[in-house]
C-alpha cells in the first residue's frame, strides 16, 4: 500500500485510552504494554514478561496505569485462530503488548466503544499524515482485529502485521488497524482534538 493512498483513505486513526491513564499520556506519550511495563513502570523481566505473554480476562492496575482486559481474545478460539502460524497464544500475547493500537475508521471506534462503554475513556483523534511522517519504520498495519476471536476464520500470524509498503490493500483488504510498535511519545503534538 501507498503512504499516500493510506493518509488519503484514513486521514485520521483513533486510539482509545483509558481515562486513569491520561496523566501518564500527557508526559510521557502513549506507550505500548510492554514499554509500559518495561521504561515507565520498570519492573523486573519476569515480571514484565508474565504481563505481556499472558492472557488479561479482567484489566489490571499497576501503580496508577490500567492495562485494558482482553476480554475479546477467547483461548480456545485463539488457538484455533493461530492453526498453522507456528505461534502459540502467549507468543501473541507479546505480539499485541508490543504496539500501540489505531482503528482506521469510525465503526471501528465506536464498536470499540460500544463493548467497553461501562469505562471511562479518552479517544484520541490522530493526524495521520503526521503520524506516518514521524513514525513510517514503526508502523505495521493488520487487516483484522487482531485482540478478538470472535471470526474463526480470521487466522493470524506475525505476517498478519505488515509495513505500509507491503500491506496487499484491495476493496476486501483493507487495514482495520494502524500499530506503532513501541511508544508515540509526541501523541500530544499529533491530535486532531486536543484534550485537557
Amino acid at each position: 500500500m501507498d503512504r499516500d493512498k493510506l493518509i488519503a483513505l484514513y486521514p485520521s486513526v483513533f486510539h482509545v485510552a483509558h481515562a486513569a491513564n491520561w496523566p501518564s499520556i500527557r508526559t510521557y506519550g502513549l506507550l505500548s504494554s510492554k514499554s509500559l511495563c518495561e521504561k515507565l513502570l520498570k519492573l523486573p523481566e519476569d515480571e514484565t514478561n508474565q504481563i505481556i505473554s499472558s492472557h488479561r480476562p479482567t484489566a489490571r492496575q499497576q501503580s496508577g496505569i490500567v492495562f485494558r482486559d482482553q476480554k475479546p481474545l477467547n483461548e480456545s478460539k485463539l488457538l484455533s485462530c493461530l492453526r498453522g502460524s507456528g505461534l502459540t497464544p502467549s507468543e501473541w500475547y507479546c505480539i499485541l503488548n508490543e504496539r500501540v493500537f489505531f482503528w482506521t475508521n469510525r465503526t471501528r471506534l465506536n464498536r470499540f466503544l460500544s463493548v467497553y462503554k461501562g469505562e471511562p475513556c479518552r479517544v484520541l483523534e490522530v493526524d495521520t499524515a503526521k503520524l506516518v511522517e514521524r513514525y513510517e519504520a514503526q508502523i505495521e498495519l493488520c487487516h483484522i482485529n487482531s485482540g478478538a476471536t470472535r471470526m474463526p476464520d480470521h487466522f493470524r500470524s506475525k505476517a498478519s502485521f505488515r509495513p505500509i509498503s507491503q500491506f496487499p490493500y484491495s476493496s476486501k483488504h483493507k487495514p482495520v488497524e494502524l500499530t506503532v510498535l513501541g511508544q508515540v511519545a509526541d501523541i500530544l503534538d499529533l491530535l486532531r482534538n486536543p484534550l485537557d
